[in-house]
């Protein structure tokens, strides 16, 4: 199945530095219906790309329900209203008025790719977007895993001069901490070479 190239979920400007956006993917499990799950979309060179847990709700369905709507926020109190619903079904007309509170939604078809003992790995084909907040894709709001961990070294870094007057125990901490901020930064972004050099400068700076 051939992925849509006008689809904004496939556009470089909305993903940035990132390799995973959070998601609330909504299975279509019959005409009206819909089970919506929040699920991070992974982007490298097979694709986009979502991971399954097996075990879950939406694992038993995605091998027979192939169709799905993703739909992205910049707001996660709209992932932790779906963890927190009583119920995991959407009329669709539930679905539109999430799609309404959204930046980004597009309609998309899946394909297993592998499955592991965990989890099943499904490519995503995106059909058409639904809903564009915004034609420049940079500007679609959503929560990307990586940036705020970018974030946070940055503003650690401004701290430099007070921070690293810390001795002892308290030191190391901070050294610590930053390692696992360029630790995990590294795994969920996809980098450039303005934004390694960043990183490695800061890296220079603490250890």
């Amino acid at each position: 199945m051939r992925t849509n190239i006008n689809s904004l979920l496939i556009s470089s400007d909305l993903w940035g530095l990132c390799r995973v956006i959070e998601t609330i993917t909504c299975l279509n499990i019959g005409s009206e219906y819909f089970y919506c799950s929040p699920l991070g979309l992974f982007r490298d060179n097979q694709g986009l790309l979502q991971r399954v847990f097996k075990g879950s709700v939406f694992s038993s369905l995605a091998r027979y329900k192939n169709e799905s709507v993703i739909v992205l926020f910049r707001d996660p109190r709209e992932i932790l209203n779906i963890l927190l619903r009583d119920k995991d079904i959407f009329r669709r007309n539930d679905l539109e008025e999430l799609i309404s509170r959204s930046g980004l939604a597009t309609r998309a078809f899946y394909n297993l790719l592998e499955s592991r003992d965990e989890f099943d790995v499904y490519v995503v084909h995106p059909v058409n977007d639904l809903k564009r907040c915004c034609e420049d894709p940079r500007n679609i709001p959503r929560i990307c895993r990586s940036e705020m961990s970018l974030v946070e070294l940055m503003i650690l870094y401004t701290r430099l001069d007070l921070l690293l007057r810390e001795t002892g125990a308290s030191r190391e901490r901070i050294i610590n901490y930053a390692r696992e901020l360029i630790r995990i930064f590294n795994r969920l972004s996809i980098g450039s070479g303005e934004t390694d050099l960043l990183i490695e400068r800061i890296a220079r700076s603490l250890f």
